[in-house]
């Protein structure tokens, strides 16, 4: 059996990309040799001005001693019990709702955005819209991959992810851009890695 790994997420319990890269890691920890090691950091503490340092310091602290005492003294059973009882969740949505509450109000200056306009006459340029007709272009293309493929070799690629999957320590890589060349959708894919691991379903919380 291969030696344990030790990985390091340096975590912003406020940026929702760190959140779901934990969530990933939560499911790693459970079929691979992989000790997880969280350091707690701020973004915020990063891109604010140097004189708001301290501020923001003491804000992270307080999370961080939150995370903590939810963990009974760890960091990492504080950040699972947070995910399990949407704690993150809901530290997110005061976040967002609170930045764009001091956007629209002008207390938070954005460059470029709500303050020194000049120059930003031609505007942002088209915004990106998936229209139906689109949308079902899209499907009937998939339905011909899906037609024309060869659904034994789909099957046995679906079986090899399967059986790769539930054993910690083979690499998955092979076997999912074997699927691909298969012509297995993205999909299909993550239904069979979703049969080995479990799904993490998320609870709605206000």
């Amino acid at each position: 059996m291969a030696a344990e790994r030790e990985v390091t997420l340096y975590f912003d319990p406020l940026c929702p990309w760190a959140f779901m890269t934990s969530q990933w890691l939560r499911e790693v920890h459970t079929v691979r040799p992989v000790s997880v090691r969280f350091r707690l950091m701020s973004l915020a503490v990063l891109n604010e001005a140097e004189e708001l340092t301290d501020e923001m310091e003491r804000r992270a602290g307080e999370i961080f001693d939150a995370i903590d005492a939810m963990g009974g003294g760890s960091m990492l059973e504080g950040c699972i019990k947070g995910i399990e009882e949407n704690w993150f969740q809901g530290r997110i949505a005061d976040s967002a709702y609170e930045l764009e509450r001091a956007f629209n109000a002008g207390e938070r200056v954005v460059v470029g955005a709500n303050r020194f306009l000049e120059g930003n006459e031609e505007g942002f340029g088209d915004i990106l819209r998936i229209t139906q007709e689109q949308e079902e272009r899209q499907r009937t293309r998939l339905d011909a991959v899906r037609r024309d493929r060869d659904d034994e070799k789909v099957a046995a690629a679906r079986d090899r992810i399967a059986f790769e999957a539930a054993d910690p320590e083979t690499n998955l890589m092979p076997a999912l851009i074997d699927a691909s060349h298969a012509y297995v959708t993205l999909g299909e894919m993550m239904s069979t890695l979703g049969g080995v691991f479990g799904r993490h379903t998320e609870v709605p919380s206000i």
